[in-house]
């Protein structure tokens, strides 16, 4: 069953009528006319400025990352921070004032949560000072799992686990799916999210869902420390319109700065809402793959803060792939062996910035990568810059992905 949602409105001072019935899950806001409140003509706002979500019973807004910000009662948010918005609330999006209004102020209970959003806390145990100290090899060691459902809801909200864990803690992470899915039948929150061997104390795991036109909450989620296998839970929303287009999603995940996997998760949609869905356990399909070692990381010295985040994951995993890059590209070297290296990497990571944008050096590598990349996703770009330092036109078919600074 799905949560009832109270009818909201968003008018826009300034523009007689237009006054927008909020009454679906996901509600996008920005200056192209493709958006559901499209603020055309304002050039201080950005093509997807904002969005606005019904989840747990809250409306939430979200900047997403827009040029100029958003604005709630004249304090400005931070990007891809959900804030939830009270009856009155009034948003400045660009030369916009807008007025948020609840025609229904009374929220409902949620009589039937398809998934529960945890706490990111993980318990240590009394193998974690053994684990503290990297072993060879350990970088190759990981593998990437997500427990998801087989047939999934249109226009409403559905959920998936992810972990990254040790290949022998993988009978761990089932049993803790396993309950999970138990507990999401009986209408229960209480559940752990991390194992008990701390390996990594001070490398940042990041898990970030990507998918075009998927609504995801929380967009990413940062885990202090790396253990023998921990889990991130994910709501996601798809909209009708979207379900001939979409066919898989991509979680990756991120080692401090490093790529350090990707998963690709199936998606079936399911025709209509179906009145009686399969139980938990029986709608959940299980994909598993094996961390990166091979990736080719391009970014400019000049950016201390990832330099830094690069030198301090290369003490602590063994990747010697990386090392061999790494000091090719401290010299500036070009010819064959970099090229070489190139050719055998899996991944291209492209750490996107202004330093980056007017490097000579790194236009060469990411140009190379283009060459070689065909029709395969092999470059992954990142950045952590706000805004986006634009692209070049030869990337700007390519996804950007934002990691900010502080989880690197």
């Amino acid at each position: 069953m799905r949560e009832r949602q109270p009818l909201a409105s968003v008018s826009v001072k300034g523009q007689h009528g237009n006054a927008y019935r909020i009454d679906q899950p996901v509600t996008l806001i920005g200056r192209s006319s493709k958006n559901d409140i499209p603020l055309s003509g304002d050039r201080l706002v950005s093509r997807r400025h904002a969005t606005l979500c019904f989840e747990q019973g809250k409306y939430i807004l979200t900047d997403e990352d827009s040029a100029n910000g958003t604005y709630i009662n004249g304090i400005k948010i931070a990007p891809h921070r959900p804030y939830i918005l009270r009856h009155g609330a009034e948003l400045r999006i660009g030369s916009n004032i807008l007025v948020f209004e609840l025609h229904d102020v009374e929220m409902p209970r949620i009589e039937d949560i398809p998934t529960v959003i945890l706490p990111v806390r993980g318990v240590m145990g009394s193998q974690a000072d053994e684990a503290r100290v990297a072993q060879p090899g350990v970088a190759a060691a990981w593998q990437l799992t997500s427990f998801s459902p087989r047939l999934i809801g249109i226009g409403s909200w559905n959920a998936f686990f992810i972990y990254l864990h040790r290949p022998n803690a993988a009978q761990q992470v089932r049993q803790d799916a396993l309950r999970l899915l138990h507990e999401i039948e009986n209408d229960t929150e209480e559940s752990a999210d991390a194992g008990e061997v701390l390996v990594h104390p001070d490398m940042n795991l990041t898990i970030v869902p990507e998918g075009e036109g998927i609504f995801f909450h929380p967009r990413r989620i940062t885990l202090n420390g790396m253990k023998d296998w921990q889990r991130a839970t994910f709501r996601f929303y798809v909209k009708p319109e979207q379900e001939a287009k979409m066919r898989t999603c991509s979680i990756a995940f991120y080692a401090g700065p490093l790529l350090l996997g990707l998963l690709e998760v199936p998606l079936e949609f399911a025709g209509k809402e179906l009145d009686t869905w399969p139980p938990a356990h029986e709608n959940c399909i299980q994909m598993t793959t094996e961390s990166l070692n091979t990736v080719y990381l391009a970014y400019s010295h000049e950016d201390e803060v990832i330099a830094r985040a690069i030198h301090k994951a290369l003490r602590t995993l063994d990747l010697p792939f990386l090392r061999e890059v790494e000091a090719l590209r401290r010299e500036q070297r070009e010819g064959p062996a970099l090229e070489q290296k190139l050719k055998s990497a899996s991944i291209f990571q492209l750490f996107w910035s202004s330093n980056a944008a007017r490097s000579a050096y790194i236009k060469q590598e990411w140009e190379s990568a283009l060459r070689l990349a065909g029709e395969h996703a092999f470059l992954r770009p990142v950045y952590w810059e706000v805004p986006l330092v634009s692209p070049p036109e030869e990337l700007h078919e390519l996804h950007f992905t934002y990691i900010p600074a502080n989880v690197l």
